[in-house]
């Protein structure tokens, strides 16, 4: 199996927390630390040998978890029932996207 390469975008207590776990994953390699704070984000790239970043267009990853503060989250909205309701929602879903 080839390593995935991992982003962790937020480099606070939670960002942390997943890049330690990350890390500890045979297969993957942390890469890409990414925070508007580039101290910060150099801090954490620092531990695991990433690039540290505060724009996400410089990260080339297969894949990254968001590590925002909990005042940054959003509700999540509700999933349509039914196609016609997510028509009505604007929501759509292209197959195989």
């Amino acid at each position: 199996m080839s390593q995935l390469t991992f982003a962790i975008v937020g480099a606070g207590v939670m960002g942390t927390n997943h890049a330690r776990i990350a890390r500890s994953l045979p297969d993957v390699d942390v890469a890409f630390v990414v925070d508007a704070d580039i101290e910060r984000a150099e801090r954490l790239a620092a531990t695991c040998g990433a690039t540290a970043t505060t724009d996400l267009a410089d990260v080339t990853a297969d894949c990254a978890v968001v590590a925002s503060p909990s005042s940054q989250h959003v509700e999540p909205r509700p999933r349509a029932d039914c196609a016609r309701n997510a028509r009505a929602r604007g929501e759509t879903h292209r197959h195989g996207s």
